[in-house]
């Protein structure tokens, strides 16, 4: 992480500024297709079918929103 704003001569001002540009969009997509790829790669040969891959992908997925919310309560950050 960058610690001054400024450019320093003679460098691009292209630059990657901050954290979001380091974990846009593009970054998550990537970071997702892995976890699904991985998924595959762990489901048993006999249910290595994408019917199988969705629904393990998708109760992994929701366990952990579940946990977020269940956190975000437990911290106050939202209330019921």
């Amino acid at each position: 992480m960058a610690m001054f704003n400024s450019t320093p001569k003679g460098a691009s001002e292209n630059l990657v500024s901050g954290p979001s540009d380091l974990l846009g969009p593009h970054v998550v997509d990537a970071q997702v297709r892995q976890a699904i790829s991985l998924c595959w790669m762990m489901l048993p040969e006999d249910k290595r079918n994408v019917t199988s891959l969705i629904g393990e992908f998708r109760r992994i997925v929701d366990r952990a929103l579940k946990d977020v919310q269940e956190d975000a309560r437990s911290f106050g950050l939202i209330s019921n």
